[in-house]
């Protein structure tokens, strides 16, 4: 048995998130269709994690357990041979048994773009394009209440009854602009669902001045579901980059 890590990227748009769902096409079924017609059998990938509707990324780690011996080189050529054009697989390493994709990383990096002028047809599956205007600066400023060690309850939709402990570190927290564009970068170890995009979503909120600066905190000490109702679409949001040791 050889267990390979995989580093690959793909164009969420047409991708129902990462997780196998019936009758639904995902990025791990795809990626396990695409292992068969080399090892002949069926296999299964272990992601560093899920990923929702419509996003993307650029660095996703993933691995698998094969029985049989080629190359990296040669693993990289066969997989990608069988992979659509919406996803690539940029990196092959044979590694050992110890590595896990999900349980081995230390740090995820996301980054949520919005588009504020020139709309880009080709970009749309990849950026959320917002008419209006946003005041970038108040984003920034807003964003800093997120770093930190802080209960994301009401950053999240997982039910406290399904994981009561929503208690989440956040490494780092930064908002850069251009005329034409604004990332909102953020990194941490592990997210609860939807957390990314409704941090980008009230932040587009005190961009818009449709909340205070300070709100960020007041649901943050709050710890109550609901009481921020803001979630940015999935389609701006793209994993950048996994960590590991």
């Amino acid at each position: 048995m050889v267990r390979l890590k995989l580093t690959l990227s793909f164009l969420g748009y047409h991708f129902e998130g990462w997780q196998k769902m019936a009758h639904k096409r995902t990025v791990q079924e795809t990626l396990e269709n695409a292992f068969f017609p080399i090892v002949k059998e069926k296999v299964c990938v272990v992601g560093c994690g899920r990923t929702d509707k419509h996003v993307s990324a650029d660095h996703y780690v993933a691995h698998v357990d094969v029985n049989k011996h080629l190359s990296e080189a040669a693993w990289l050529k066969a997989i990608n041979a069988h992979c659509p054009d919406d996803l690539h697989v940029q990196d092959v390493k044979i590694v050992d048994e110890s590595f896990h994709a999900r349980y081995s990383v230390t740090s995820k990096h996301y980054v949520y773009t919005i588009r504020v002028k020139n709309y880009h047809v080709k970009q749309y599956m990849s950026e959320y394009f917002h008419k209006y205007p946003l005041d970038a600066i108040r984003m920034k400023e807003a964003a800093q209440a997120f770093i930190g060690t802080h209960d994301f309850t009401g950053f999240n939709v997982t039910p406290k009854a399904l994981k009561e402990n929503q208690v989440r570190t956040i490494q780092s927290c930064e908002v850069t602009f251009d005329d034409e564009l604004i990332h909102f970068h953020v990194k941490g170890k592990a997210f609860l669902q939807y957390q990314v995009r409704m941090m980008a979503g009230v932040l587009i909120a005190i961009g818009s001045d449709k909340e205070s600066i300070g709100f960020i905190s007041e649901v943050l000490e709050a710890k109550q579901k609901g009481m921020s109702r803001y979630k940015a679409e999935a389609k701006g949001l793209t994993l950048k980059e996994v960590f590991y040791d």
